[in-house]
């Protein structure tokens, strides 16, 4: 072997994995550890942006949750300590979570792509205030699309949806 002059040590032998390593880089191909190494840094990333989404819902609904208390110690004359308020926010957090994941869940379960009122009303079932308060929301909301599709059955929007109805049954006219 041939003395290094500069480091006083013996030159070795290129091996074939440092070679291939070499190539790889010339052709602009990173090794197989750099690939992973970047794959990696790249879920941590989306990981990050992922926390950081959380954090900002997390802040939006403490905000939320400090006004609605504002309002409530006006009416009560009472005050909330900022534990209070920062422990209701992230009760919020979580019960909403809790909620999305069983309606999810719910959604699966009946085989639909998309979730609706009725999911949620089956996650609030078991508090009777919440469940009524639930259902009294969705009644109302539903309630003018019903009435608006027999409004454009009866301006002849839709006359085949008025003709279907005609047909099932002659003592209900749409006027």
């Amino acid at each position: 072997m041939v003395e290094s002059l500069a480091m006083g040590r013996p030159k070795k032998a290129a091996s074939s994995e440092s070679v291939t390593k070499i190539a790889q880089q010339k052709r602009g191909q990173a090794p197989k550890q750099v690939q992973e190494a970047i794959e990696r840094h790249r879920a941590d990333e989306a990981v990050a942006a992922k926390e950081e989404k959380i954090q900002a819902l997390k802040n939006s609904i403490h905000t939320m949750t400090n006004a609605i208390c504002s309002d409530i110690e006006k009416d009560i004359e009472q005050r909330f300590s900022p534990a209070f308020v920062k422990a209701m926010a992230e009760a919020s957090y979580h019960f909403a979570e809790t909620v999305v994941k069983d309606v999810e869940a719910f959604r699966k379960h009946a085989k639909r792509a998309t979730a609706t009122v009725d999911d949620v009303r089956l996650c609030t079932r078991r508090s009777r205030s919440l469940h009524r308060a639930l259902s009294d929301y969705a009644d109302k909301v539903s309630a003018p699309r019903s009435t608006e599709k027999v409004a454009r059955a009866a301006d002849g929007a839709s006359a085949a949806y008025a003709e279907d109805v005609d047909d099932e049954d002659d003592s209900h006219t749409i006027t």
